[in-house]
């Protein structure tokens, strides 16, 4: 798994994990910010370039992470990426 420390949620004792895979970056830690959203966003997006996919997990989104995931989402395909449901990862 490429999960990491700083991917753990505080109530959850272990990396985080959807559907039995390990999840490349949280959304949802620090919401609130748009700027820190669209960091990991980013950040998703160049880990699904680098590795050929990425799971990123919003467990509990807020208006602003979703702003930001709509935002984000829409030039994607421009960039050469999609937005893929869970199971095509699983």
């Amino acid at each position: 798994s490429r999960s990491s420390p700083r991917l753990r949620s505080p109530v959850t004792p272990g990396p985080a994990r959807a559907f039995g895979r390990g999840v490349d970056v949280l959304l949802d830690e620090r919401t609130g910010v748009r700027s820190e959203v669209e960091r990991q966003l980013a950040e998703l997006e160049a880990l699904a370039r680098a590795n050929g996919s990425a799971l990123g997990l919003a467990s509990n989104p807020d208006p602003t992470v979703v702003s930001a995931i709509a935002a984000w989402s829409t030039g994607l395909e421009a960039r050469g990426a999609v937005v893929a449901p869970v199971t095509a990862l699983i």
